[in-house]
């Protein structure tokens, strides 16, 4: 007992000098039971720009392993994650094969550095956004059940006017032309936005497409659109393929995420789900039914579905709906901690 209250008194000094235990993560892009294959593997990532660092694990008696991490370590696993998208998507590791990069957590002894956060909405306004760019749309007119009408700021911010009360209400944004007209809901819980903060706004075009815009809330910071048809999977990691394209991918919250099927085969089935990157890990999860996210599709220049996930389920993957015959969207909505059975 002595002992253990030593140790305490220790751990609450440390603490107190600005000290804590924490986590390392370090992005791994290769581990080799050679160490010449490893400085190979250096020696490539740094000619195209990447620095690495080559450490050796004991994995058993009688193995060394030589592991190649990104040089930069980071201290949260959210800030891991969108560093290991980065690199998969860097045409140098794609051009040697690498598609399951991983990392580690590594216990250290360390001080803690401040985190810096995404900026948060704020509680009384709705962001206006371009689907493509995730820019904020400045100028477009908000209308709330049919009563109150309100324009977005330089930064895309519409705000709630002080009449509106409590509970679920209706929305309608437009921009003369220039965007598609788009219709949803949102939630004031004791006077602030207590739903999905912002709305994406896809632009208007002069071909045949179907359009799908993701937005969810600041937690979890990484979720990803998935499309599969017979042929192709289009998401982060494969981002153009066929007639299928990620326009835009986000890693820190809110969205939006958009994908875009040009010309939609009629004898095909486009197959749409999330995936809560953030929690890859934890597959019972409970953030991606928490996250607020709402799913829009568009179809040519017409605002056709909305989803909004259901709350306080568990996994990490959120089938959404299938579009068949081109146009007819058939909806599905359910999560599951596996990935989708194939269509």
């Amino acid at each position: 007992i002595f002992m253990k209250k030593i140790i305490l008194y220790i751990l609450i000094l440390m603490n107190f000098c600005g000290f804590c235990f924490c986590e390392e993560w370090k992005v791994c892009l290769g581990s080799f039971s050679i160490l010449e294959n490893a400085q190979e593997r250096v020696t490539f990532l740094e000619e195209n720009g990447i620095s690495t660092t080559i450490e050796e694990f004991q994995k058993d008696e009688n193995t060394i392993l030589y592991r190649v991490f990104y040089n930069e370590s980071l201290t949260d696993k959210e800030s891991a994650l969108v560093h290991k998208k980065l690199l998969l998507n860097y045409p140098p590791i794609k051009e040697i094969g690498i598609n399951d990069i991983w990392f580690l957590e590594i216990s250290l002894n360390q001080e803690v550095p401040t985190i810096l956060q995404p900026i948060s909405p704020e509680k009384r306004t709705i962001l206006i956004k371009d689907s493509d760019t995730g820019n904020p749309i400045p100028e477009a007119n908000v209308n709330i059940d049919d009563k109150w009408d309100v324009m977005s700021d330089l930064e895309g911010k519409a705000p709630i006017p002080d009449e509106v009360q409590d509970g679920e209400h209706k929305l309608s944004v437009t921009k003369g032309n220039e965007y598609v007209k788009t219709e949803s809901s949102f939630v004031l819980s004791q006077g602030e936005v207590a739903s999905t903060p912002q709305i994406s706004l896809p632009k208007a075009v002069d071909f045949k497409r179907i359009k799908i815009v993701l937005d969810w809330g600041e937690y979890p910071s990484d979720l990803d659109s998935h499309v599969e048809d017979s042929n192709f999977h289009i998401y982060f990691s494969n981002m153009k393929q066929g007639n299928m394209e990620l326009d835009r991918d986000d890693t820190s919250s809110y969205g939006p995420e958009t994908i875009t099927i040009k010309d939609p085969k009629i004898n095909d089935v486009y197959e749409y789900y999330v995936f809560n990157y953030s929690d890859d890990d934890r597959p019972f999860s409970t953030s991606l039914s928490n996250s607020e996210a709402q799913v829009r599709v568009y179809i040519d220049n017409e605002f056709k579905a909305s989803f909004e996930i259901t709350p306080n389920q568990e996994g990490i993957y959120w089938n959404v709906f299938n579009i068949v015959n081109g146009n007819e969207i058939i909806p599905i909505n359910t999560i599951t901690s596996t990935k989708p059975e194939e269509y």
